[in-house]
């Protein structure tokens, strides 16, 4: 699957730092995973430091790839992997220079079958 061009924006979640007395406002640890928009590839606002966290609903493995943009020498560093059947995948991504996409600041994937689930988190 090549490059997206149009990808379906998913909300940045914050992470919940606990703080004493650890009093946390309702709702506020439940994050919802968005199914792999399989057609137009999906993307998230980069903030500098998030996670992608990647669940397989599914019985079959199934891969997505994370898309970068070339660096000052031309190099591309595409990121693929296959999440295994029922298995949580996270990855951290940090470096906004190479997967954000040029004016957009987003970061831009593909997942190969609908049952792959994101949720895109900022870190602290």
């Amino acid at each position: 699957m090549p490059i997206p061009t149009s990808p379906t924006l998913i909300a940045n979640n914050p992470s919940v730092t606990l703080q004493s007395p650890g009093v946390v406002a309702s709702l506020a640890l439940d994050k919802a995973f968005t199914p792999a928009d399989v057609t137009n590839g999906n993307c998230f606002q980069a903030s500098g430091d998030d996670t992608l966290i990647v669940f397989n609903s599914d019985s079959s493995a199934h891969p997505f790839t994370i898309w970068s943009v070339a660096d000052a020498f031309g190099r591309y560093a595409d990121f693929t992997y296959t999440v295994q059947p029922g298995v949580y995948s996270f990855v951290r991504i940090v470096s906004a220079a190479l997967y954000t996409q040029g004016g957009t600041n987003q970061v831009y994937f593909t997942g190969s079958d609908a049952t792959l689930e994101f949720l895109p988190v900022t870190n602290p």
